[in-house]
């Protein structure tokens, strides 16, 4: 009965996923039978992702609690597109999903390879570019009311909401400061899509494939508008050229999933 009213509970927030090629990390919190349920994912299509990688990928995947304690997720179900793990949630308040990853990643005229410049030249690889990634998720989500842990988790780079509504509801407006390297991260760009109203997160100055598009003030700031209900995903990167030895690229990302009501 139980793995019933799961499936049910998947297909009702997230449907069926399409299959493609990995990128931007996503992550979603959700409550359900007195559980918090981390839903762990990359890729560019919606509504959950293309693929889960193992948390041995994963430099961190925790989940923060109401009164600031870390919770490794010690295990996760591969679904293919996406991999679960049901967390205890006895205490009310504000819950935090917190993922990060770090790798090499170079791009050669035989695909993708995973490694640095010159493990794909020993492979026998013809590289064409090389990066240093970075990529994080966070979402937030309040089981009840109670007491709320700090924020700010401090990612390379992150979007903080300045408060966290205990509701967030269609055509609400959440101010938040965009931060690179624990500083506000000025005229930076931070793309929005939502699981009705797009299916593809490209990069930020692909405005095309975005709702809407903001840019933070000289201070980080911006006003984000809950323009849809259901899952609203709001994305950020950086990119900085030939930042070290054997690197084309450095490439951070960021991606803040928030649950919002009609």
């Amino acid at each position: 009965m139980k793995r019933i009213l799961f499936c049910t509970f998947l297909i009702f927030f997230f449907g069926i996923s399409n299959i493609s090629y990995a990128h931007h990390q996503i992550a979603y919190l959700a409550p359900f039978n007195n559980n918090m349920v981390a839903f762990i994912s990359s890729g560019h299509r919606l509504p959950i992702g293309e693929k889960f990688a193992g948390l041995k990928r994963y430099d961190e995947a925790l989940i923060i609690d109401p009164s600031g304690k870390k919770i490794p997720i010690q295990t996760a179900t591969d679904m293919g597109a996406f991999g679960f793990s049901v967390m205890p949630s006895a205490k009310k308040g504000l819950y935090i999903l917190s993922i990060g990853a770090e790798h090499y990643g170079t791009k050669t005229t035989e695909g993708y390879f995973i490694g640095t410049k010159k493990e794909a030249i020993k492979a026998g690889r013809k590289v064409i570019e090389s990066k240093h990634t970075f990529r994080y998720s966070k979402s937030y989500r309040w089981n009840g009311k109670g007491a709320a842990p700090e924020l700010k988790v401090g990612h390379a780079i992150e979007i903080v909401p300045d408060t966290m509504p205990e509701v967030l509801k269609q055509g609400d407006q959440l101010p938040v400061t965009l931060y690179f390297m624990g500083k506000p991260a000025a005229n930076m760009i931070i793309g929005v899509n939502s699981m009705t109203g797009s299916d593809e997160i490209g990069h930020p100055d692909e405005t095309d494939k975005f709702l809407t598009t903001y840019k933070t003030d000289a201070n980080g700031k911006v006003v984000l508008k809950m323009s849809d209900s259901g899952w609203m995903i709001f994305m950020a990167e950086k990119l900085i050229k030939n930042p070290e030895p054997d690197v084309d690229k450095l490439f951070y990302s960021t991606t803040l999933t928030l649950w919002v009501e009609k």
